[in-house]
């Protein structure tokens, strides 16, 4: 019975503590490791820095283009599908 009230105690303070604690799930990348393109790790600041504003450049790029992308719209049959059929 011991042993179910440590395991009850220890499980309440984990899910408790994991409740309060923020999580940092949008700046994650930035404080990660970053690798160049000969796949070497970067631990210089200012080449770090460099390749952050390169990838926003790419991810800005990337979102103007994905508004291009969209297809106009179809117009529907009158049975509800893309061909006429009698």
């Amino acid at each position: 019975m011991k042993k179910f009230y440590l395991f009850f105690l220890l499980f309440t303070g984990q899910f408790i503590y994991s409740q309060i604690r923020n999580s940092d799930t949008e700046n994650y990348l930035r404080n990660g490791m970053f690798e160049n393109k000969s796949g070497k790790i970067i631990t210089d600041n200012a080449e770090k820095i460099k390749f952050l504003e390169a990838r926003n450049k790419k991810i800005q790029l990337e979102n103007k283009n994905q508004l291009k992308a969209t297809q106009p719209a179809v117009e529907m049959c009158t049975n509800g599908g893309f061909e006429q059929v009698e």
